[in-house]
């Protein structure tokens, strides 16, 4: 026991000697390393503690600087040279406080971090969330405009398949003998409007003088039925929910020109033939105008394609898609309207004047080209005589 304690005593005489220059060498290094500049005469050496390990030599050491406390900071050697040595301080003042830790400002945390990665699963569920959003509501939207045709069919008096019947049985009605029959309406009604029985009466009566009794228009009732129709529209534009018999609409008085475009359903002919006896039927209205006296060709108000576009509809001449819009409510789910015949042309004008045939925004009148662009346009789409409309 004596003589341990004689050789630890000489091992710390020993140690004081060469511990003193070196632990403050190897200390005032750590110290820089850790940011804190310290000579060696600021650093003095309170006290020293000794493990004896049959490997190295540990001693602890304590030092202060100031207003500074290294706690249990440790010295390695082996034999005599020093190895290691480790310095941790703290702000102590002088007497001893709770040891306090450096620490990230709040800066330099957000200076470290990326928003996006940190926020990288937030992300990904909005983009989920919001590419099914879009789906819903696109297929919403979607039904909306199905629901839409099908209350338009469901209303339609007259079937395509039973269009096609009514111009196949009537193949002598040929666009010549369309054109006597309205030079004779005309001639009949200078007012311009005739009851549906009287318009018959004196479309029979003008056919059995150009082909005898047996010519007629064959399928007849379907004229009717559009008629029916077109009485049954009038009321619900008006609101009168009355209760009338089918023979007062009958003897109501109607626009020449619709009685001439229901009965250009039964002409055979060709889509140009068609598109130039409509031109022709709005030609003869007192609102139509010439371009000039020499050339003789005449030109339609924007007012007249107008009412002959609402006649195409009230006879159904024009395909149900085309005259689908999209309504001023879009959210939170789209929906869509038929559209009127103002809307429809200015529609039509604009995709004619784009394509550049031809300019009609800003025109107040139209020749019978103007005209055909504009029933052909995929706005209108005349018969069916139109491909997908633009997107």
């Amino acid at each position: 026991m004596i003589h341990n304690i004689k050789k630890l005593g000489k091992f710390q005489n020993r140690l004081l000697q060469l511990s003193y220059s070196t632990t403050t060498k190897c200390m005032k290094q750590n110290l820089r390393s850790a940011g804190i500049n310290s000579s060696s005469d600021s650093l003095i050496p309170i006290r020293l503690l000794h493990h004896r390990n049959s490997i190295t030599d540990t001693i602890n050491v304590t030092l202060v600087r100031k207003d500074y406390v290294a706690v249990k900071d440790t010295l390695s050697i082996r034999g005599m040279s020093t190895t290691t040595v480790s310095a941790k301080l703290v702000d102590n003042g002088e007497t001893n406080k709770p040891q306090k830790e450096s620490k990230k400002t709040d800066s330099d945390e957000k200076d470290d971090s990326n928003i996006f990665l940190d926020n990288l699963g937030k992300i990904f569920l909005a983009v989920i969330a919001s590419i099914i959003i879009a789906l819903i509501r696109s297929s919403l939207g979607s039904k909306n405009r199905t629901k839409l045709r099908d209350e338009m069919e469901k209303s339609s008096v007259l079937d395509p398949l039973e269009i096609d019947d009514l111009r196949f049985a009537n193949n002598e009605f040929t666009p010549e003998v369309f054109r006597i029959l309205m030079k004779k309406v005309f001639a009949t009604f200078p007012l311009g409007e005739a009851s549906y029985k009287e318009f018959v009466s004196v479309v029979l009566h003008v056919m059995r003088e150009l082909k005898g009794e047996q010519f007629t228009i064959e399928f007849g009732h379907y004229l009717d039925r559009v008629m029916i129709g077109y009485y049954e529209k009038q009321k619900k534009k008006q609101g009168n929910k009355e209760d009338t018999s089918l023979t007062e609409p009958l003897n109501e008085n109607v626009s020449i020109s619709f009685l001439l475009t229901m009965l250009s359903l039964a002409l055979n002919g060709t889509i140009s033939d068609r598109i130039q006896i409509l031109f022709d039927v709005l030609a003869h209205r007192s609102d139509s105008k010439r371009k000039n006296d020499i050339e003789g060709e005449p030109e339609v108000t924007e007012a007249a394609v107008e009412n002959m576009i609402d006649y195409l509809q009230l006879s159904n001449q024009l395909p149900f898609d085309p005259q689908i819009l999209t309504a001023d409510v879009q959210y939170p789910i789209q929906e869509y309207k038929v559209g009127i015949p103002e809307e429809l042309l200015a529609f039509a004008k604009k995709e004619v004047s784009d394509k550049g045939d031809l300019i009609l925004l800003g025109k107040e009148s139209f020749e019978c080209k103007d005209f055909d662009a504009i029933l052909h346009s995929t706005f209108i789409c005349a018969w069916g005589e139109c491909y997908g409309r633009k997107k």
